[in-house]
Order: structure tokens, then sequence, then C-alpha cells
């Protein structure tokens, strides 16, 4: 109790803006869960067929391994025996809920209670976020493996963590290899953390090193066999397409910026128009976090969030199963380290006038809550009147 006790009076910031923000963001994600848009996709038309005949079992999932965590949260309404629109969409909800979680948790780690409660404001009101976590299906399992592996270097270089917390990591991890492509940042995170990884696990009691490598081969047999089985089924799970072709790498590659920060030609089921993937503050709070970057490249966080977002382009370009939204929750890092570095430039200024530092906060607070604003009805109002949303989700009315 005297720990708990320690923890609420030193972080009380922390948990007020907690105990506030998450019932308005839990209402945000869930509200009218059903009717925005309304109807069906032919995916959830699909997932609602296959719940009502019991499809979710061990030996699906055992031959279907491609976004297994997802389809695995998908037996809870089955066993339920809810297969409505709103038990489907409930398990993307509930993912993006962790998401919000761990975005909020780094950006608190990184910049402190501000910049986290204002950078996740903008992470969760983006149209890309609310369409990913309430209509998108598997997709949403990009953000939640990008926010993870930034995660998992904290558990890195906690020197205090436990046998146990090291175990769930491990195994953690392994649950990313389940998302076409992860595989690849897996690699990129252990060779950039090499050293630290090596010398944890030599602390480790002989107990733990005989289960870490026992548990993570049991983890993933299904994985290791649908590999086996299949060499289509192993170049999905390394994000490489079926066929490659270096035109359409070339296509990819040059517009992977583009449908991000300026133009969206795609016309996918998620475009409004032609509006790119992040609106013009977040882009400009980008350029400010690179350059800080650039000011602090020594530091390890950012080149990890440098090499996320090099792999995720070159893996879109390939045309394979990887989605361009896998590079977002890396940008949106480095997009509130800019916000951070705006602010501390402010305080810099007037380091010891408040009437200033206060006038600074308020500014950027003002200008968050507006584009917040602006992303909510993009989201609620605007795109499920498009007639590309209309025409996707009215075939099957529920």
């Amino acid at each position: 109790m005297s720990k708990i006790y320690k923890w609420v009076t030193n972080y009380w910031v922390f948990n007020v803006s907690l105990a506030i923000s998450l019932p308005a963001l839990i209402g945000l994600i869930w509200y009218r869960l059903v009717s925005i848009p309304k109807g069906y996709s032919p995916f959830e038309w699909n997932i609602h067929n296959n719940l009502a005949i019991h499809t979710y079992t061990l030996s699906y999932l055992w031959n279907h391994v491609i976004f297994a965590p997802y389809y695995l949260v998908l037996t809870v309404p089955q066993y339920l025996n809810r297969y409505g629109l709103f038990s489907i969409r409930s398990v993307g909800a509930f993912i993006g809920l962790l998401c919000v979680a761990i975005f909020f948790y780094i950006s608190w780690r990184w910049w402190g209670t501000l910049i986290a409660v204002l950078g996740t404001l903008l992470f969760t009101t983006s149209l890309w976020f609310l369409q990913l976590s309430r209509n998108s299906g598997p997709v949403i399992l990009y953000l939640f493996a990008a926010l993870v592996i930034i995660l998992l270097g904290f558990v890195v270089r906690n020197k205090k963590r436990h046998e146990t917390k090291t175990l769930l990591s491990a195994l953690l991890a392994l649950t990313l290899l389940y998302i076409p492509g992860i595989i690849w940042f897996i690699i990129a995170a252990c060779i950039l953390q090499r050293k630290l990884i090596i010398e944890e696990f030599k602390k480790l009691p002989t107990q733990v090193k005989i289960i870490i490598p026992l548990a993570g081969l049991i983890f993933l047999l299904p994985l290791l066999h649908a590999s086996y089985s299949s060499v289509n089924e192993f170049k999905t799970i390394i994000g490489l397409p079926i066929h490659f072709s270096f035109i359409i790498f070339l296509k990819n590659l040059y517009e992977w910026p583009l449908i991000i920060f300026l133009r969206d030609n795609s016309m996918s089921a998620f475009s409004l128009g032609h509006l790119p993937i992040l609106s013009v503050f977040i882009d400009i709070m980008f350029v400010l976090g690179l350059y800080w970057i650039w000011l602090k490249r020594k530091l390890d966080r950012f080149y990890l969030l440098g090499a996320t977002i090099i792999i995720s382009w070159i893996l879109y370009a390939l045309g394979g199963p990887v989605s361009i939204y896998l590079a977002v929750p890396f940008i949106m890092c480095i997009a509130i380290t800019g916000m951070a570095f705006m602010i501390s430039q402010w305080f810099t200024i007037f380091p010891r006038n408040p009437l200033a530092r206060t006038t600074g906060m308020v500014v950027l607070i003002v200008a968050v809550a507006v584009v917040c604003w602006f992303h909510v009805n993009e989201y609620f109002v605007a795109w499920p009147n498009t007639l590309n949303t209309i025409s996707i989700y009215s075939t099957h009315k529920g």
C-alpha cells in the first residue's frame, strides 16, 4: 500500500490527467460505433458470418497465422455469442485504446505531462486513428506493433525490471511477429540495443535463460509451421509481396511521403477526398521534431525512430501486405518532439516571466484544441458522408 500511495502522490498530475482523459477517450472511441459509418463493410460482414458459425478456433488460428492476435481477440465475442457490428468493431476499439495508453506513456516518459496530454489528444482525435480503431479490422495491429516496439525500448533500459517482466516482454515481442513485416523492426531494435540485451540476458538466472528460448519456440510454432508449409505465406509473414514489381516499388516509394504529408490520390476506403493522412499542424511539428532530432542525433531513441520510419517506407514501397499506417506512430512521436522543442524554446526566451510562459502554453493548447476539433469533424461528419464510404458500407445494413 505504501508503494501505491507514494506513486499516487509523486505523480498526481499524471494521475489526474489520466482520470479525466480516460473516460473521455473511451467515449470518443466507442461513440456511435455502430452508426458511423452505418452498415457492414465486406470485411466486417465476413467476420460476422465467421463468428456466427464459430470459425475462430485453435485449429483455425494454427492454419491462419497472419494477424493471429486480432483473430484471437475475436474469440471473445465468439465465446459470448455476440456477432453484431458493435462486438466486431469493439475488438479494434479495444486495441486502439491500448494504443492510446501506450502512446501517452511514451510521450509522458519523454516529454512530461503537458506534451503527453496534447500529443495524445492529437493522436486520438486524428481521422486515421479513429478509422483504424473503429473500422479497419486487423490493420489497427500496425499501430499497436509500432508503439510496442518503442515501449520495449523502455523495458530494455529499465535496470529494475524483474525476470517475469523480461519473459513477458519477450513473449510480447514474439507476438508481434504474427503481424506481416514486423520481424524487420524486431531485428533492427535488437541490433540497435544488442549490447544492453546481451548484458541483461547474462544477468538472468539460469532457469530463465532456459525458459525464454523454449517458451519462444513453442509460441512461434504456428508461425514456423506456416512458413515451412507455404512460400507465399512466408513472404507475407516477412512483409514481402508475392510477386515483386520494380515499377510498383518506385511508384510506392514516391507516393508514400505524398500520401502521408501532402496529397492522397489513392482513393482508398479511408481517403477523405485528397487530404493526406496527417494534418498541416502535425506536418509542421514533424519538421520541428526533425530539427530537434538533428541537434540531439546521438540519442538512441532517435536512431530507433529513424530506422523504423525508413523500414516502414521500404516495406510499403515493396507492395506487400504492410500498411502505410505502420509509419504513422513513429512520425507522431517525432511530431510531439517538435511540440516539446517549440515550447522549450519559448521557455528559453522567457525563463522567468510567468505571464509569457503561461501565454505560450495557452497558445499551444488552443492550437491543439482547434486541430482536434477539425480532426473529430473529419471523422464524424465528413468521412461517413463521402460517396466512397457510403458505397463500401452500404452492402449490408445489419
